[in-house]
């Protein structure tokens, strides 16, 4: 069956996970069976990670950062996406 996959993107503050809940509902209504993607900046930073690391690495440093980001982010998304279409439902990954 077909994963759709919706991305929602903006600063912080800026409604993104507020808006996921009201779609998620709304998808879910409609029979799609919907999957949360957690966002991987906010995973390391809310595990470990802080800005002041960032900063005293340098340019090394953000940019390991960023591709570990960018790494997580897609095994994530693949893997959500693996498992939805197993299910064999109309499905929608939902990525903050």
């Amino acid at each position: 069956s077909h994963v759709y996959r919706i991305v929602l993107t903006g600063g912080p503050c800026a409604g993104k996970t507020t808006a996921l809940a009201r779609l998620s509902g709304y998808l879910q209504e409609r029979g799609f069976r919907v999957y949360t993607v957690p966002e991987v900046a906010t995973m390391l930073f809310v595990n470990g990670s802080s800005v002041a690391d960032l900063v005293r690495g340098g340019d090394e440093a953000v940019l390991a950062f960023q591709k570990a980001v960018l790494d997580g982010q897609l095994a994530l998304e693949d893997g959500f996406r693996r498992v939805a279409s197993t299910t064999r439902s109309a499905a929608v990954l939902l990525c903050d």
